[in-house]
């Protein structure tokens, strides 16, 4: 069945039989987490972008500082590429944790035992 097969239908929700929810907004976020992430690696993929991004920003404001600083001189002495370099190394740290949880993913993913394909309909002759 693909997605485009799909059909919406009304349906008139009826009050809870056994009393009040359980469910809290806490718990509800909780689980919108859990669906999120049970399904797909898009976010630790979404993560080592970031990274590379963060690293690729506070590389340029590094260069941009020591060329400053090489120019027209510095107020603040160590500073500025104190907190740069900071920012780097949070960049880089966050694209290679981002990796790793790409694979930690994939290894999570096989682990389920999912075929990578269902067949909805066969263009065999059935016998």
């Amino acid at each position: 069945m693909s997605a485009t097969s799909a059909s919406w239908t009304n349906a008139a929700s009826k009050p809870c039989a056994a009393g009040k929810t359980k469910w809290n907004y806490w718990k509800l976020f909780n689980l919108a987490i859990d669906g999120i992430t049970s399904f797909t690696t898009a976010p630790l993929r979404i993560a080592a972008f970031a990274g590379c991004f963060f690293a690729f920003v506070a590389a340029i404001y590094l260069i941009f500082i020591v060329l400053r600083t090489l120019l027209y001189g510095e107020d603040v002495p160590g500073y500025p590429s104190l907190i740069s370099l900071i920012l780097f190394i949070g960049g880089v740290q966050f694209t290679f944790m981002g990796i790793l949880g790409e694979y930690v993913g994939r290894i999570y993913n096989e682990s389920k035992g999912r075929p990578p394909y269902i067949v909805g309909e066969s263009t065999k002759e059935k016998k």
